[in-house]
């Protein structure tokens, strides 16, 4: 089975397209029956601090932050992974990759483990350059659309 590749255009910290990610992420899971999110960070030590945990809220955040899972919807947890935790197990679910580098992105990208991967990078030209690789679906505007004079 191929892996299913998604992308939420952004360039920054950004609470609307991290709400676009949670919200297109949990209607893909709940449509194709994944009961699991993995939403994997650069840094654990620093997510409480970032526009994601905002968004999330302090108890979601506070419950990640000491490894476990939450319930998210009725049959979706998500869980708070390092890029070197992912892919031990082989049940990720759909993986959240937000504001990765390429190349820790590269690394999760490259796994027979992964089914689905839905990537919020941090500046926009990484996420043109993931697009030209990947070609994934967009959820949400497009950053790269013509605009009119």
């Amino acid at each position: 089975m191929s892996t299913q590749r998604f992308i939420v255009e952004n360039h920054g910290p950004n609470i609307s397209t991290v709400q676009k990610l949670f919200e297109q992420s949990a209607a893909f899971c709940l449509r194709n029956r994944i009961g699991q999110l993995s939403l994997v960070t650069p840094d654990l030590d620093t997510f409480p601090d970032t526009v994601i945990a905002e968004y999330l809220g302090r108890t979601v955040t506070r419950g990640l932050c000491r490894g476990r899972p939450v319930t998210l919807v009725k049959g979706l947890d998500l869980r708070l992974l390092a890029p070197e935790q992912l892919l031990k197990d082989g049940d990720n679910g759909l993986v959240l990759a937000a504001f990765l580098s390429l190349e820790a992105l590269g690394n999760i990208d490259n796994s027979p483990l992964l089914t689905a991967l839905a990537f919020l990078p941090w500046a926009q030209t990484d996420g043109q350059r993931w697009m030209g690789v990947w070609s994934p679906a967009v959820w949400g505007e497009s950053l790269n659309r013509p605009r009119c004079a």
